[in-house]
């Protein structure tokens, strides 16, 4: 059967994330499920998409050749984080360069970034930029609208749109220790999420789409909500 759509997840920038479950356990052994993408990758595959990691680096054009969505997952460097052992969270210019080129062809752009984001190390935020977003130097917290009255586990307030209504699917979703989006370019990118008027901050950017070309490019403020011990609560995994 013909997939909807190949999808390629990088493993080759010290991702925070990884889909191999056994390499989930060396990086938490406590809880091997904090580090661990393995049910988002499933989830992806048995809803008729291709999945594939990438784990020889760099990015390169021949690197994404046949997919048609790369997926970053954040990265940091030793000194903060657990991660997959390989690359570096830097991303070089022509790799950037090259992940430009491919949005603008056609492809798809899935960039997830972190709480309190620059402290690890790694210049996604740089990559980002190129379309019109930023990802912020922040936590947000929510007393009122929250999971399992945990403040810093904030529940998104979705934004309809025509272009990515998200409640098609999505009537809740949550984000754990997320940071917020700041919008370079208020004509050409769309928040699609945000935090509630009660958090603090408050109604900020956590999910924002953009059209970049011929392809698209979604950038999230959190990577915890496709973790395997989050993406079955709410409708995350939708």
């Amino acid at each position: 059967m013909q997939k909807l759509a190949q999808i390629l997840i990088d493993q080759s920038h010290r991702q925070a994330w990884t889909l191999d479950s056994e390499l989930a356990s060396k990086i938490n052994p406590a809880n091997p499920a904090d580090a661990s993408y393995a049910k988002m990758a499933e989830a992806a595959s048995s809803a008729g998409f291709g999945v594939s990691g990438f784990s020889t680096g760099p990015i390169t054009k021949d690197a994404l050749a046949g997919f048609d969505v790369f997926v970053l997952p954040h990265a940091s460097t030793d000194d903060w984080e657990k991660t997959i052992g390989v690359g570096s969270p830097i991303l070089s210019k022509d790799e950037i360069s090259v992940l430009k080129d491919f949005v603008s062809q056609g492809g798809g752009l899935v960039v997830l970034g972190e709480t309190e984001q620059p402290k690890y190390g790694n210049n996604f935020s740089e990559l980002t930029e190129v379309f019109g977003v930023k990802i912020a130097n922040e936590t947000v917290q929510d007393s009122i609208e929250n999971l399992k009255d945990v403040a810093t586990w904030i529940k998104a307030d979705l934004q309809k749109s025509f272009e990515h209504d998200l409640s098609f699917k999505v009537r809740e979703t949550a984000f754990y220790r997320s940071g917020v989006l700041e919008i370079l370019d208020e004509i050409k990118v769309e928040v699609i999420a945000q935090s509630s008027p009660s958090a603090y901050p408050a109604e900020a950017p956590l999910v924002a789409a953009i059209k970049h070309g011929m392809g698209r490019v979604v950038v999230l403020a959190d990577s915890d909500v496709f973790g395997d011990d989050s993406i079955d609560e709410l409708d995350n995994k939708n």
